[in-house]
């Protein structure tokens, strides 16, 4: 009878626990996605004992929160970060979402908050496009005349006139683009007056005022700012399906940004990549291949040559599609050193994931992932676990990539829960119960991000 009894007890110990533990997955269950990858963020945020990477992590958290519409929360956590411009960004982030929703009064609300003018200026610009978006250009205009900083006053006039085109206020956006030249031309700082012409004859161009945009453009001081001008207006003609024209600022373009010395190599090599590109979209194919090919670096190298193969498969062009994908993976393969050729291949994949080719962007991640375990310095592997587990997001592979980025930092582990947050909320794939016990490890975790 005793044996009996203690199996009784020993019985509905084990029921007992079973009721605890199901209450508990169901508890979980009951949570979005969203919930619980904000929630595990801001648990891992708050292992990192550098204040100034924490308190960025916050700020894109509670960026995070708004994005849900769960502005309360959202400001609870900036309210969290010390006054820093991190806070202030913050603040700007909240008050574009609302603006966005057409929240506009808690938007301005939310802006008056902000310390530094010229993070209250981007913020107050983005509210004017969401007034211009909701066709609210009387007030749009009066918050524009509100904004201290000069170029962001002007793009934010430009703005307002593409919209109004678009609704096909044609004379009435003719004005406003004449009001925000005027004012650029009287900017004293020549970089802002440079980039407020930009933005200005970028307007122009949208509105196939041709001849009106190019004088504007040649107008700027800056030989790289005038090359990036000319570019914008292609991107206008483009648009609008005018490929002769479009190649007209394209050329110009291309013949002033070779002659210019004096700029960042990854400046450089993201202009020259998005040149190719427009040269192929204008349908210049072989200059546009060429540009590419002269970059001399293999990331955006790889990256444009895929982007190119898959406009040529889409023209059903196979075999230039797979001269360009071989191209491009041989590039990748032929890294000698494990850091950048995982980093390349990397990017290889996360091109096809872009597009949709799951199967092969997980093909070669698998070859990264392989190439990931050679890299001998620490911080180097963390920066592939990163660029990796990314990719492997993108391609929908959630558990793969939660288990690479899972041996990482925090600093690491937060970016890619940010990641994977706006991946599902475009996909609609949702976390299954492995991959939201390796986001509860990374919680779990005691790694310090400085080790």
């Amino acid at each position: 009878m005793k044996w009996i009894h203690k199996n009784r007890i020993v019985s509905l110990v084990a029921l007992l626990i079973i009721i605890v533990v199901f209450c508990a997955l169901n508890s979980c269950a009951k949570k979005s996605n969203e919930e619980f990858i904000l929630e595990s963020a801001l648990e891992v945020s708050m292992r990192i004992e550098d204040s100034f990477k924490r308190e960025a992590l916050l700020g894109s958290i509670a960026n995070g929160y708004a994005t849900q519409g769960q502005y309360e929360k959202a400001l609870e956590i900036t309210e969290e970060i010390a006054d820093s411009p991190m806070k202030d960004f913050s603040y700007s982030w909240i008050s574009q979402c609302l603006a966005g929703e057409g929240k506009f009064s808690e938007a301005l609300e939310i802006a008056r908050l902000i310390g530094k003018e010229g993070i209250k200026s981007n913020a107050l610009s983005e509210i004017v496009v969401s007034f211009s978006d909701n066709k609210q250009y009387e007030m749009a205009r009066a918050i524009s005349d509100s904004i201290m900083g000069s170029f962001l006053r002007t793009w934010s006039l430009v703005e307002i006139g593409k919209r109004l085109f678009e609704n096909g206020k044609r004379k009435d956006a003719l004005i406003i683009l004449e009001k925000a030249f005027d004012f650029a031309k009287l900017i004293e700082d020549q970089e802002e007056r440079d980039n407020s012409l930009d933005a200005v004859s970028s307007g122009f161009a949208k509105m196939e005022e041709n001849e009106r945009a190019m004088a504007i453009s040649d107008m700027i001081s800056n030989d790289w700012t005038r090359a990036r001008a000319y570019k914008n207006i292609a991107d206008a003609y483009i648009e609008l399906g005018d490929s002769a024209q479009a190649q007209i600022p394209l050329e110009k373009a291309y013949g002033l940004a070779i002659k210019v010395e004096d700029v960042d190599d990854f400046n450089r090599y993201r202009f020259f990549a998005g040149l190719g590109t427009r040269f192929f979209k204008a349908g210049d194919y072989e200059k546009g291949i060429q540009i590419i090919r002269s970059i001399d670096s293999d990331i955006p190298k790889i990256r444009s040559l895929a982007w190119i193969a898959f406009r040529y498969a889409e023209r059903e062009k196979t075999e230039e599609a797979d001269k360009l994908f071989s191209e491009a993976l041989a590039i990748a393969m032929e890294i000698e050193e494990p850091y950048y050729k995982a980093i390349a291949l990397s990017s290889f994949g996360r091109a096809h994931a872009e597009e949709g080719e799951n199967r092969k962007a997980i093909d070669l991640l698998n070859e990264a992932s392989d190439v990931m375990l050679e890299i001998g310095e620490d911080h180097l592997k963390r920066l592939a676990m990163y660029s990796i587990s990314w990719s492997y997001i993108l391609a929908g592979a959630y558990e793969r990539g939660l288990e690479i980025c899972a041996k990482s930092d925090p600093w690491h582990q937060v970016w890619l829960l940010g990641i994977l947050l706006e991946h599902q909320k475009e996909s609609g794939k949702k976390l299954g119960r492995k991959e939201r016990q390796l986001v509860k490890q990374m919680v779990a975790s005691e790694m310090d991000t400085e080790k």
